[in-house]
């Protein structure tokens, strides 16, 4: 600070947008595809910016079935599949609302 340089908050690299952070975070894409697609050198660099976006966090499971293991996750092919899905679908409605 006394040399005027900016807080180190500012400067922070990000290697994502945030928005495409978001929407696989909250899909449930697993934390170690999602560093190695984004470029993190470990998993655990995506629990903290999802911390420092403000993004819940996840917790383990609470399914009367399950025997306390970690929430399913699904793999970035997976959340590949239903972002594409998603956007054919809604291709598809607005074409066939302009019919």
């Amino acid at each position: 600070r006394t040399l005027g340089l900016p807080s180190r908050a500012k400067v922070r690299k990000q290697l994502c947008d945030n928005e495409t952070f978001r929407r696989m975070w909250l899909a449930g894409v697993n934390s170690t595809e999602m560093a190695q697609h984004f470029g993190y050198s470990h998993r655990s660099a995506i629990g903290s910016r999802a911390g420092a976006m403000g993004l819940p966090r996840r917790s383990r499971s609470t399914d009367t079935g399950k025997t306390g293991g970690w929430v399913q996750t699904i793999s970035l092919a997976q959340f590949f599949e239903q972002d594409l899905r998603e956007r054919m679908e809604a291709e598809a409605k607005k074409r066939k609302a302009s019919q």
